[in-house]
């Protein structure tokens, strides 16, 4: 994610009853990762809850007994945390197996976190406005030229656009994004 040219962190909530696993993961987390992903963590469900009502958080991992479509919530990724890597899915929520390494449950942090990157949503005055999309993995692929061509074609058929730049590194890629959005 990206902020005025500068990386912004992943906000990782785990919660668990496992205090003693909570304080490592943090620590690991805090160790490894600590200008990609700013971590809480919660061992009662309850102290989650009251932060979660007011503060933004990409990903939220959870354990089975404190999952509830209470936790859904418009720009937030939330995954159960399981003891098994076989398990894939708990009550429509992604699984993320809690004993596997650090840099593991990273990835899968990131990729939860990609897949609200491909929610996008602008409104105008209140309306849904249509947004055209050029991404490219890598540089030299020519996305800047379409993405330029094509804002260029709707100019010269009157439309007006505003223009959205987002270079994303919540993958461990980095590419660059420009979203058109079209005006009217």
């Amino acid at each position: 994610m990206d902020k005025g040219g500068e990386l912004m962190k992943i906000k990782l909530a785990m919660v668990d009853t496992d205090e003693k696993y909570l304080s490592k993961i943090s620590s690991v987390f805090n160790k490894k990762y600590p200008n990609e992903i700013e971590i809480y963590t919660f061992s009662k469900r309850d102290a989650f809850i009251e932060i979660f009502k007011n503060q933004r958080m990409d990903v939220v991992l959870v354990n089975e007994e404190f999952l509830g479509d209470d936790l859904r919530r418009e720009n937030t990724q939330v995954a159960c945390l399981t003891e098994s890597l076989d398990i894939t899915e708990v009550s429509g929520f992604p699984a993320v197996c809690k004993y596997q390494r650090v840099d593991l449950i990273c990835k899968e942090v990131k990729s939860l976190c990609a897949e609200l990157d491909t929610k996008v949503s602008y409104s105008l005055s209140g309306s849904q406005s249509p947004i055209i999309l050029f991404h490219g993995a890598s540089g030299g692929l020519g996305t800047s030229t379409a993405a330029i061509g094509s804002a260029l074609h709707m100019a010269e058929q009157g439309h007006t656009e505003e223009w959205l730049y987002k270079r994303c590194t919540c993958t461990g890629f980095k590419y660059n994004t420009f979203r058109s959005v079209v005006c009217d």
